[in-house]
């Protein structure tokens, strides 16, 4: 959810009758509290943002403070903003909430599908991508996973021995792959046992959606009952990947 903080000026330019040179010394004055201004939002701006780990920001506001804000910002921050948006000040808060929140969705879809690009890519030219729940596991406890896409309707069964750091794809196995105590391998969901192992290995980690939103006015567009709900095309292209799919900092050779 679309999240602000509030900031007010008491210092703010009023309005002033036109005269002049005394026009001219108020308009410069005016300029310059509004580049204040300005500055005081993109200082705080960027402490909320490193202390809540947002990566995407959207600016709402009139032209003239949206100028000041793009002069005041800093390049690190500017690579956060989705979108810039006219809204007046007085606008309500739930009017923000329904202006930005597509944009926020919009921007995450976009990303998703940049992800998922990237690990085709980095799979059909380099190796250094790896697909599917086998090629993934073996990355993942080698800890090569800079990057771990799921969609979030992903689903395997696999096995653990978290003893001995082991993992497996399937059943549990009849008897212990390293010779161990069968009793010691339990059953795990690979979509957590993927995830336990990335955060571990400091990866980052990208849930992709899978479901289409429905456009109230768009009858056509919801599906018969009884068939496939339509699916994103990030989540449609990984899942030509095997439903999960990550970045690798290294290849490995074959044995």
């Amino acid at each position: 959810m679309p999240c602000w903080s509030p900031f007010e000026s008491t210092i703010f330019p009023r309005k002033q009758k036109a005269g002049g040179i005394s026009q001219k010394r108020y308009q410069a004055r005016a300029d310059e509290r509004v580049a204040a201004f300005a500055r005081v939002v993109a200082d705080e701006t960027q402490r909320r943002l490193d202390e809540e780990g947002v990566e995407q920001l959207i600016v709402a506001g009139n032209e003239v403070m949206t100028s000041a804000l793009d002069a005041a910002f800093s390049p690190q921050l500017k690579e956060k903003i989705v979108a810039v948006i006219r809204l007046d000040i007085t606008t309500s808060e739930q009017d923000v909430i329904d202006a930005t929140l597509p944009l926020v969705e919009d921007a995450e879809r976009a990303r998703e599908q940049e992800t998922v690009q990237a690990i085709a890519d980095a799979v059909g030219a380099d190796d250094r991508g790896a697909a599917g729940a086998a090629g993934v596991l073996r990355a993942l406890q080698n800890h090569q996973v800079t990057e771990l896409a799921m969609t979030d309707d992903f689903n395997a069964d696999g096995w653990a021995d978290y003893g001995r750091d082991t993992y497996g794809l399937g059943p549990i196995p009849e008897t212990h792959p390293l010779g161990g105590d069968i009793a010691d391998l339990v059953a795990v969901d690979l979509f957590e046992a993927f995830t336990r192992l990335a955060l571990r290995g400091g990866a980052e980690i990208e849930i992709i959606h899978s479901a289409v939103p429905v456009a109230d006015e768009e009858d056509e567009s919801v599906p018969r009952a009884g068939a496939p709900a339509p699916r994103t095309e990030a989540a449609t292209r990984l899942d030509a990947l095997g439903g999960v799919g990550a970045l690798l900092r290294y290849t490995v050779e074959p044995a």
